[in-house]
């Protein structure tokens, strides 16, 4: 078993390589652009001023259940759906100390940041994360649109519209496979536009190189791995790149590339072809490869990022 596993791992490395390598020029913008500019940021960072909410660290056990943690004011809770993780994971909300600094010419936060610890891997199943505002005193920010979540990817902050607004009670929801800093507050119309630029640019990155990269990459892993498990390579390779089509994974993969994220390129890459595998049979070595991380596979980051370089 280990030693078809470590086949298979070796396998999409050299598939990744030999994908990359054929794709020279077709890949992410020359200069590495990211739609965060550090060195102009660092003029309008500024202190995250708050009041924490939450005085002792709420607990929770995520796994088995599904279960709900609030803040004691209420402006904040979280829903971790029942299988969210493959074993009970206990999960603490808080407010924390200090954060790192915010960038008051893109976002003007609203209450205190939120931690969520605990978590050491992508949840199974996406968590439900709500804040809420006072209706009223935000009744022209939640008309318009302008209240959107921020979250500190251990760089930097970004930003995020949420995935439904309730202006009648100020709830702002959205989903997530993964837990960090959190917060919400008011972005700003400069930075907005940005974003949906940003977004525009993305979208087109991956009309103009979906044949040439990402497809490709995808269909070839999915075929030589296929092949190794003793599983139709047609048919695998169909229910794989019909998958990714009906997928946020797809302009994720495409915005890294964007961005010059070729970790987590290679991360999600990993991820979709073996979740996608996994629905085209019940190969049971190929379901334990689907539940490692793809932080466990140094050789597909290897590969794309030397041939990126």
């Amino acid at each position: 078993m280990k030693t078809k596993y470590s086949k298979v791992v070796i396998l999409l490395s050299l598939i990744l390589s030999v994908c990359l390598s054929s794709c020279n020029g077709t890949g992410p913008l020359s200069n590495g652009t990211s739609q965060n500019n550090q060195s102009s940021d660092a003029v309008g960072l500024k202190e995250w001023e708050y009041t924490a909410s939450i005085t002792e660290p709420i607990k929770a056990i995520a796994g088995l259940e599904t279960v709900v943690m609030t803040t004691p004011q209420e402006d904040f809770s979280v829903s971790i759906p029942i299988l969210a993780f493959d074993t009970s994971t206990e999960l603490i909300l808080t407010n924390p100390e200090t954060v790192p600094e915010i960038d008051s010419r893109k976002f003007e936060p609203i209450g205190a940041p939120l931690d969520i610890a605990g978590a050491n891997t992508r949840l199974n199943r996406p968590a439900l994360l709500t804040f809420r505002v006072d209706p009223q005193s935000y009744a022209e920010e939640l008309r318009d649109q302008s209240i959107w979540i921020t979250y500190y990817d251990g760089q930097t902050w970004e930003y995020f519209p949420p995935d439904s607004v309730n202006r009648e009670t100020g709830e702002i929801t959205f989903e997530t496979y993964h837990f960090s800093l959190f917060g919400t507050g008011k972005i700003s119309e400069e930075e907005r536009l940005a974003q949906y630029a940003h977004k525009q640019a993305v979208r087109e990155f991956a009309e103009k190189n979906k044949s040439q990269l990402i497809e490709k990459m995808a269909a070839t892993a999915s075929e030589e791995i296929a092949k190794q498990l003793g599983m139709d390579p047609n048919s695998v390779t169909y229910i794989v790149l019909e998958g990714m089509s009906d997928t946020s994974d797809y302009l994720n993969m495409a915005d890294q590339l964007h961005k010059g994220d070729y970790k987590e390129f290679s991360k999600t890459l990993s991820k979709v072809v073996t979740e996608k595998m996994a629905k085209a049979g019940t190969n049971s070595m190929l379901k334990e490869l689907v539940t490692l991380e793809p932080n466990n596979n140094p050789f597909i980051f290897t590969a794309v990022f030397i041939l990126f370089n």
